[in-house]
């Protein structure tokens, strides 16, 4: 599986400890068939156990229901039987997008992400050519409520001094 991101959707507000939206994207390259399973793990996401829902895909139907584990932390989508031209399954190096609702119930963790978190990955049991965990390229960082995105300061030295007799500052 390659270029392989998860990304959340920013009209839903994404936020630490919150409930979601997210879209997963990847492309295989190898043929996808039926019964084929590619797993996502989500470490520190929680959701109810052993959830069951509607996802939808692009191309549309190759995905048609992902499944949640709160205990494994996994988000597991199967490959149907359609494919997008009404074929058997998902040709090899097309890409795929998979919208897993808010609706799941899976909630981002509570201390956020790091932009890329390397312990978020992807895998697959594939019959043309299973692939191991292997961490998602792209994933953005989230961080708790009450942190900055960015931090520094600025100043111009001009237009400040600092006066050591009483600690104030002192006008240039």
């Amino acid at each position: 599986i390659r270029n392989f991101s998860l990304f959340f959707n920013p009209v839903s507000k994404p936020l630490a400890g919150g409930v979601t939206e997210m879209n997963v994207e990847f492309r295989a390259i190898m043929t996808l068939f039926p019964g084929d399973m590619v797993t996502v793990v989500l470490p520190a996401f929680t959701g109810p156990e052993a959830a069951t829902f509607n996802v939808t895909s692009t191309p549309a139907g190759i995905i048609q229901v992902g499944s949640w584990s709160n205990t494994s932390k996994r988000l597991a989508m199967n490959i149907t039987d359609k494919g997008p031209e009404g074929g058997d399954g998902l040709q090899a190096l097309v890409d795929v997008m998979v919208l897993v609702p808010s609706s799941a119930g899976i909630s981002l963790p509570a201390a956020g992400l790091a932009l890329n978190q390397p312990d978020l990955t992807i895998a697959t049991n594939a019959a043309a050519g299973p692939v191991e965990p292997t961490p998602i390229a792209a994933s953005p960082a989230i961080f708790p409520e009450g942190q900055f995105w960015s931090m520094g300061v600025e100043y111009d030295s001009s237009a400040v001094l600092c006066s050591n007799t009483f600690g104030g500052l002192v006008p240039p």
